[in-house]
């Protein structure tokens, strides 16, 4: 065999794998607040990178509406500050710290169940997820 025949096989090898692979390659989107955040928990095939920092949520974030979602389940009564519903997706916390105000656990009265994070979709990955919670508030109700 040639040499030059072995570079051609090899490179026809090389482009034929990057066709077969690419198209199951999920670009990397990189979002600078959880406010950026919130939209994509509800879509499918998506990878995420919260930048990192340090983030909070206090009461107002839920009360605005720039946090959190009634969920469907149990008559609609649940509750999720973070509420994970696509299927398929990634989501890399590193070098992320989310400090919740205990606070918020007593925001949501009448509802039967209050989840910070709540994972309703499948094959969902959560990576280095930091979470703190910050204060001595105990919630009003289940948590």
């Amino acid at each position: 065999m040639t040499e030059n025949f072995r570079y051609r096989t090899l490179r026809l090898l090389i482009i034929t794998w990057s066709l077969v692979l690419i198209p199951f390659a999920k670009a990397q989107t990189i979002v600078h607040s959880l406010e950026e955040l919130k939209p994509y928990l509800s879509q499918s095939n998506v990878s995420i990178k919260l930048s990192p920092g340090t983030y909070e949520v206090f009461p107002e974030d839920l009360k605005n509406k720039t946090l959190g979602k009634t969920l469907k389940i149990a008559g609609g009564k649940d509750f999720a500050i973070f509420p994970f519903e696509g299927n398929d997706s990634s989501y890399d916390f590193t070098n992320c710290i989310i400090k919740v105000d205990t606070k918020v656990l007593q925001t949501q009265k009448g509802r039967t169940e209050f989840s910070e994070f709540h994972l309703l979709g499948n094959n969902n990955h959560l990576l280095n997820l930091r979470i703190l919670d910050v204060g001595n508030n105990a919630p009003s109700f289940r948590a």
